[in-house]
């Protein structure tokens, strides 16, 4: 296969939807907040607001086998050990809106105040 075919097909599947991870396009991926970090390996997922979020977290459930944790009847769940690639497939998932990482933040006392 030549350079010129390589890099036709990628501008056709680039144009077909957003290339995500490893086997995951799609046209309208959710967004994502917040950066992936190993130490703390969860997501969070904003369902629809005319989805039901039980439903989606069933689906969910098992189609990635992970337990999802109700959030919030009304907007979504959280997910634990979860890998960029999974957040990637998660994104692409029609009721799906918002897919974001959890942020580490510092809990120490601050001594000053």
């Amino acid at each position: 296969m030549r350079v010129t075919e390589i890099v036709a097909g990628l501008a056709l599947s680039l144009a077909a939807g957003a290339v995500l991870a490893e086997g995951a396009v799609c046209e309208h991926p959710a967004k994502v907040e917040n950066r992936y970090n190993p130490a703390a390996p969860r997501c969070y997922v904003i369902v629809s607001a005319a989805k039901d979020v039980k439903a989606v977290a069933a689906r969910v459930q098992q189609k990635y086998h992970l337990q999802p944790a109700l959030m919030s009847l009304s907007h979504g769940f959280v997910l634990s050990g979860v890998t960029e690639d999974l957040v990637a497939q998660l994104r692409c998932e029609p009721d799906v809106e918002v897919v974001g990482y959890d942020a580490i933040t510092d809990t120490a006392p601050s001594h000053g105040r």
